[in-house]
C-alpha cells in the first residue's frame, strides 16, 4: 500500500502491481481496473490500512505515533480525525 502524487489531490492511496528499474505500475483505490505507470524518480510513500472498530474508523490522538511520518500520512490522518469530529491532536 502506498501513496501516489496525484495533480488534482495532492496524494492518492495506490498499491504497487509490478515494478521495474524503469517503471512502477500501480492500481489506484478509486479506479481498480485501471493502471497507471509511474517513472523511478516519481515520488511514492508507504501507507497504513485504515482500522475501523466496532466505533467506527479508528485514529491516533498523538500525529507523531503515525507509523509513516510523512506529508501524505499526516494530511490523511488530519483528513480522517475532521470526518470524524475529532480534529484536534496532541501535536
Amino acid at each position: 500500500l502506498i501513496w501516489a502524487k496525484h495533480a488534482e489531490e495532492v496524494w492518492i492511496q495506490a498499491e504497487i502491481i509490478t515494478s521495474t528499474d524503469k517503471e512502477i505500475i500501480i492500481r489506484t483505490v478509486d479506479d481498480p481496473n485501471g493502471r497507471v505507470v509511474l517513472g523511478p524518480n516519481e515520488p511514492i510513500f508507504l501507507r497504513t490500512s485504515d482500522v475501523f472498530t466496532s466505533e467506527g474508523l479508528s485514529v491516533l490522538d498523538d500525529l507523531t505515533q503515525l507509523t509513516h511520518l510523512h506529508e501524505p500520512a499526516v494530511l490523511s490522518s488530519l483528513q480522517n480525525r475532521f470526518d470524524i469530529d475529532k480534529i484536534y491532536t496532541f501535536t
